[in-house]
């Protein structure tokens, strides 16, 4: 895996190899690192203008903020709170006909204009729908079941000789072993 973050003993032993003149391709090999993962750390090393001498007496703290000067720290998010607050509403309304997750995020932007754009709305209600919602593995036999249900609204289509809008029902039909579904 190409930049990697590695321990304070590896990019010691980075430093060592690298002022004991080895090439980039001999260090990777040696360390098992990826050679842009080597890349990354070496230019890391050199943007400090410290000799390898130097380096080396460094603590691991202090290498550590050398080499890693941007340490991101998670900051909580007032907007999440609310968001949370209003999933299991979100949950309930989805069970209605029509209703989808773009809805519901127009809704919630109407309510919080400074709220999340609906890809951030929909990734933290698909980890609240992940972690609350339990599922079961079935194993089923060829042949021994057929799954039926009617689907959501009726379609309606127009007949040509009266102009009379006929409803029909949708006859959704699976077999739950091989995945084939029939309309």
């Amino acid at each position: 895996m190409t930049n990697k973050s590695i321990g304070m003993t590896q990019v010691r032993r980075i430093i060592q190899l690298k002022a004991d003149g080895l090439s980039k391709l001999k260090i990777s090999a040696l360390l098992h690192l990826h050679r842009s993962t080597l890349d990354n750390y070496l230019s890391r090393i050199a943007s400090s203008s410290k000799s390898s001498a130097e380096l080396l007496l460094l603590s691991d703290e202090q290498l550590v903020r050398l080499v890693y000067p941007e340490v991101f720290i998670a900051q909580s998010d007032a907007r999440i709170e609310g968001l949370k607050e209003s999933f299991p509403y979100y949950i309930h309304e989805l069970t209605r006909p029509g209703v989808t997750r773009f809805t519901l995020w127009e809704e919630y932007r109407a309510a919080d204009p400074g709220g999340y754009s609906y890809s951030q709305f929909c990734e933290h209600f698909a980890r609240h729908q992940k972690h609350n919602h339990a599922t079961m593995h079935l194993t089923h036999r060829a042949g021994e079941y057929l799954q039926v249900d009617f689907a959501g609204k009726q379609l309606h289509y127009i007949d040509i000789q009266t102009a009379e809008i006929i409803a029909c029902p949708v006859l959704v039909c699976a077999l739950p072993y091989s995945g084939y579904t029939y309309v």
